[in-house]
């Protein structure tokens, strides 16, 4: 990957760059750079049920909810979220917030990343939105990002009926590879 490769404009008017990935690390980490635009929004509650993220606030301020403990963390503050901790966080500050944030292990959380913030927009499944395109890219990367409601009993069964109907809609979404999985045996989810 060439550094023209690693940084990418988000829709939102944020920046994403990745520093180190799955592929240079043996699988150990994806260590990012994001730079988020005023008044970008937060994702759904959610867990990663197999990794741990670090983070630390370079610029602005981050509002977090993590487990439930609701706090704001300025410049220079760290802080991680442990492997199956439920959790959300937005930009706090008026201007844009940046933020170093490190993912371990990587797993495929570049993919997951690259597709659900549009970075690569001749991928599958890239330009599309709503219900189905979220139902395929949670089916997907359901080893680094599950939604905390409904059970993910449930999720899986809605998933299941609603997998099919999302593919036969366009909403493909890339094959699983290898690069975030060195060392760590692979297993089916979904």
């Amino acid at each position: 990957m060439n550094r023209i490769d690693r940084a990418f404009a988000m829709a939102d008017g944020g920046r994403v760059t990745f520093l180190q990935t799955a592929g240079e690390t043996e699988g150990a980490l994806l260590e990012m750079q994001v730079t988020y635009a005023p008044g970008s929004g937060q994702p759904p509650l959610h867990i990663h049920p197999e990794q741990e993220e670090r983070f630390e606030v370079l610029r602005g301020a981050l509002w977090t909810r993590i487990g439930d403990e609701e706090q704001v963390y300025g410049p220079g503050a760290t802080f991680v979220v442990p492997v199956g901790t439920a959790h959300t966080m937005r930009p706090e500050a008026p201007g844009t917030t940046e933020v170093r944030w490190l993912v371990r292990p990587a797993l495929e959380s570049e993919a997951f990343f690259r597709t659900a913030w549009g970075l690569d927009p001749d991928a599958p499944g890239v330009r599309r939105s709503g219900l189905l395109r979220s139902v395929a890219l949670v089916r997907r990367f359901a080893r680094e990002f599950r939604l905390v409601s409904p059970p993910y009993a449930l999720q899986r069964v809605i998933f299941a009926l609603l997998g099919p109907v999302a593919v036969w809609a366009g909403h493909q979404m890339p094959p699983r590879s290898d690069a975030g999985n060195r060392g760590r045996k692979t297993r089916s989810v979904v």
